[in-house]
């Protein structure tokens, strides 16, 4: 059985698509992963073999290659590692030196872009210059679309030939069905249309402006935030469920596991894709354009869900050529969007789903990943 070596250091693996999917197709090709990971709560699909990922939690990405060294070294002896798989400029400090000591061939999934002249603090720029370096010593590169492709490429002076694109999409669930999860679970009263805010709920999605708003939208629209953590005392979200107590917003804080949350996706019926430019590493060029790493965009779509979207390129091009959803320049223009996005419900809904089909379903790109992935590891 083949071995990989899987650097992850962020909270959110068990809902990223990408992720998930890549961990599943890797395990039904009979691979063996060992997943190294920071210690924080993450459900793994129940489909996924005890034996197939070991999970190894570390204190911190900081302290990985300290922690991990003995656990490594006696794997590379009994079994050597085929690949590593390293996410984000993370990853990629603790896999480089591990690839460099053993020789194996290095994999970087690049979730969030970074750009130096958007780094401010000097282990920014640190981590920023081992991921220039790790990218051009690996072998391959996996980001979501051409238009971040290219981004990383100039920022990094890579040859576009090491790319393989994969969209932070799940796999199709074979049909698109309508539910009543959030209905039942939230006791909203029928005939109200669901408008769903699902995944991170921050600053940086136009949290409280989003809040503000749907207080003042058409009384046939209730709107539902989904968080994807469970929310603590004296958090953004805490503190935003007491002061925003309304019969037009509803609070789902218990996420689902990864290979669940599609019920909750279908029981919306608008989606919204909302994201705030700000002045931090991940919040700049990364938003604006963030394309095809969206999860909650691509979960809408599979599901036939018509969205309203932050006003940016990738979106304004998407929309354009399929009229599955709408570009809005501000959260003041949601309630008119709304209104109009209900009149072609059905059919938005409909061209969003083959968007989908056409675009963004996960299969093809990851057969494309495994035969990249058997070419290296030969």
């Amino acid at each position: 059985m083949k071995k990989c070596l899987y650097f992850h250091f962020w909270a959110d693996i068990d809902t990223s698509p990408t992720q998930m999917e890549i961990i599943r197709s890797l395990i039904q090709n009979n691979f063996q992963i060992d997943l190294i990971h920071e210690t924080r709560d993450f459900l793994l699909p129940p489909d996924f073999p005890k034996d197939s990922v070991k999970c190894f939690a570390v204190s911190s990405w900081k302290n990985c290659a300290k922690e991990t060294i003995e656990f490594i070294d006696e794997q590379q002896i009994n079994a050597p590692y085929s690949f590593i798989i390293a996410v984000d400029m993370q990853g990629l400090y603790v896999a480089l030196p591990h690839s460099k000591r053993f020789n194996i061939p290095l994999i970087y999934l690049s979730c969030e872009l970074t750009f130096m002249d958007e780094l401010t603090n000097e282990e920014d720029i640190r981590l920023k210059k081992i991921e220039i370096q790790g990218t051009r010593i690996a072998q391959l590169i996996i980001i979501q679309d051409e238009e971040r492709g290219n981004l990383l490429a100039k920022e990094n002076s890579l040859p576009m030939g090491k790319f393989i694109y994969l969209p932070n999409s799940p796999k199709d669930n074979e049909k698109v069905y309508t539910n009543n999860y959030l209905r039942k679970k939230l006791f909203i009263p029928a005939g109200k249309k669901i408008v769903l805010h699902a995944g991170s709920f921050d600053t940086w999605t136009h949290g409280e402006e989003l809040l503000s708003s749907a207080l003042k939208w058409d009384d046939q629209f209730v709107l539902v935030i989904h968080t994807r953590h469970i929310p603590q005392s004296g958090d953004f979200v805490s503190e935003n469920i007491n002061r925003y107590f309304s019969d037009k917003i509803f609070f789902s804080t218990h996420p689902l596991p990864y290979d669940k949350y599609g019920e909750i996706i279908s029981s919306s019926d608008i989606g919204l894709v909302l994201y705030k430019q700000s002045p931090t590493k991940y919040t700049q060029k990364n938003l604006y354009h963030i394309g095809l790493s969206s999860g909650k965009f691509s979960y809408f779509a599979r599901h036939g869900k018509p969205v309203i979207a932050s006003d940016l390129p990738s979106y304004q091009k998407i929309f354009k050529h399929y009229n599955n959803g709408l570009c809005i320049p501000d959260i003041q223009s949601i309630n008119d969007a709304l209104l109009y996005v209900e009149k072609n419900l059905s059919k938005m809904g409909h061209n969003n789903r083959q968007f989908y089909e056409n675009n963004i379903d996960i299969k093809p790109f990851i057969n494309k990943l495994l035969q990249s992935i058997r070419k290296i590891i030969q």
